[in-house]
């Protein structure tokens, strides 16, 4: 389970996962922003760039990460209502492949 922003930081896990044939399911939480990053800037007094400017904590345009997952050989759900990210996971971990769900938040 990772953030939309952490993600970022090691797409080339899910192609490994794919190549290896590892049984992983990864789960995408996406609230459209670096939270963590944002959030440390908060607490830190850090909220402005040079030149007064915000610094670039939102994810806008979103990622598409169905897409990612795509382009590696492994399979995606998306969802977007908690309620159904249980069932999800256990569909994905019985399928026996790598998977990707991008569970979309608010």
């Amino acid at each position: 389970m990772v953030g939309d922003g952490g993600a970022t930081y090691a797409p080339q896990a899910l192609w490994s996962a794919r190549r290896e044939s590892v049984p992983v399911v990864f789960v995408v939480l996406d609230n459209r922003e670096y939270g963590l990053l944002k959030e440390q800037a908060r607490v830190q007094g850090l909220t402005k760039a040079a030149a007064g400017r915000s610094l670039p904590m939102d994810l806008d345009p979103p990622l598409d990460f169905g897409a990612l997952a795509a382009s590696t050989g492994v399979s995606s759900t998306k969802v977007t209502m908690s309620a159904t990210l249980g069932a999800t996971i256990r569909a994905a971990l019985q399928r026996g492949e790598a998977s990707l769900i991008h569970a979309g938040l608010d």
